[in-house]
């Protein structure tokens, strides 16, 4: 049994370095899609003060605010920038911390409803998905809407047996 965790781990830590390396290149790098950088540029915008929650500022002059998505993944990256300054890398980490809680919440979830602790196998198929792997190094707004509906996949499996998770799902 242990000497199963043991390959288990390794198997899992090979996939996590190996993903890294793809996808940290690009992280690296000082370009984005065009839509993440959009965000960012709205976000950064909104760190400096520019807009409100609701009313997100846009760097057109001839558009009042930016009301062509939700509003909560650019003003959760609008703090991020406000914390953490305008640089380049400032973006980059805020698309590395929304792939770690990705990969994260994909294992716990895996685990919870495997109840096994081979995780390896359902974040290797996510990483091997080009649309996923595109979407989460170029903040995009799917990397966080994805977030969410793990942590709600997570709390309506744990639903099933706690009354409690069925009202956060």
């Amino acid at each position: 049994m242990k000497n199963d965790l043991n390959h288990d781990f390794a198997l899992l830590a090979t996939l996590l370095a190996g993903a890294w390396l793809y996808l940290a290149i690009d992280l690296a790098t000082l370009s984005m899609g065009l839509d993440g950088t959009v965000y960012a540029g709205i976000a950064r915008l909104l760190a400096a003060g520019d807009g409100s929650f609701w009313y997100l500022p846009y760097f057109d002059a001839a558009v009042n605010s930016f009301h062509d998505h939700p509003p909560l993944g650019v003003w959760l990256q609008g703090q991020w920038f406000a914390l953490w300054g305008n640089a380049f890398w400032v973006e980059n980490l805020w698309c590395a911390l929304l792939i770690l809680c990705v990969i994260g919440l994909t294992a716990s979830l895996w685990r919870t409803i495997d109840n096994s602790h081979t995780v390896w196998w359902p974040v290797m198929i996510l990483l091997l998905m080009p649309v996923a792997t595109r979407a989460l190094k170029n903040n995009t707004l799917e990397s966080l809407v994805a977030i969410l509906a793990l942590v709600a996949v997570w709390l309506a499996w744990l639903g099933r047996s706690r009354g409690w998770a069925n009202l956060l799902a």
